[in-house]
């Protein structure tokens, strides 16, 4: 899936390794989920889901891990354009339907239940995210309200870049790979620059 944005090669080239996503992963889900899965398992997954249109602006990984005897999917979209995706909720939604029908494609019996998939995104949006995390987000507030727990509903973990330090993100555990990664995105707004530093 990978183009020839630098960004999107930098992100694939780091984060699919398991090595430098497991201390990124560790520092973005919630501490139960963090204490429960059993890290040793962080296994990536094949295969893309971003819609052909967007691959020029996101990038995606899936990885594995294991609760015990059950899977987990941790989907992780980097988007990688200046401007927040007002959507993003709903299309984060849509790819995570196209895991869980490819999951349900290589079940040989029916299942009962569909493997957890958390949902993360990290976005250097300029300023900052300003657009919705939670699907509720998109639904007109009244009919939201009235309609209560029959509207779907979920929020994506979000990994903000705009709005970390350099020292916040120097003091996260993981590898030197994965930190000096993640300051670039940050820091690297052009393709051009972002060329002449991994270059240099």
């Amino acid at each position: 899936m990978t183009g020839d944005n630098p960004h999107d090669k930098l992100f694939q080239k780091t984060f699919s390794a398991p090595e430098n996503a497991r201390g990124m992963l560790r520092s973005l889900l919630p501490q139960g989920l963090v204490e429960a899965v059993d890290w040793s398992t962080l296994e990536l997954q094949d295969g893309h889901f971003v819609d052909e249109a967007l691959r020029g602006s996101q990038s995606d990984l899936l990885y594995s891990v294991r609760w015990d005897d059950k899977q987990v999917f941790l989907y992780l979209l980097f988007e990688h354009q200046s401007s927040a995706e007002p959507l993003m909720p709903l299309r984060m939604l849509r790819y995570m339907v196209r895991i869980w029908e490819r999951w349900l494609a290589e079940q040989t019996d029916t299942p009962k239940q569909i493997p957890a998939i958390v949902p993360i995104v990290l976005s250097h949006a300029d300023g900052g995210w300003r657009q919705a995390v939670a699907m509720h987000e998109l639904f007109d507030p009244r009919v939201a309200e009235a309609a209560g727990k029959h509207l779907p509903e979920y929020r994506f973990v979000l990994e903000d870049l705009a709005l970390k330090s350099d020292d916040d993100l120097m003091a996260r555990a993981g590898t030197a790979m994965a930190i000096l990664t993640t300051l670039l995105l940050r820091n690297v707004r052009s393709a051009d620059d972002l060329k002449a530093r991994m270059a240099g």
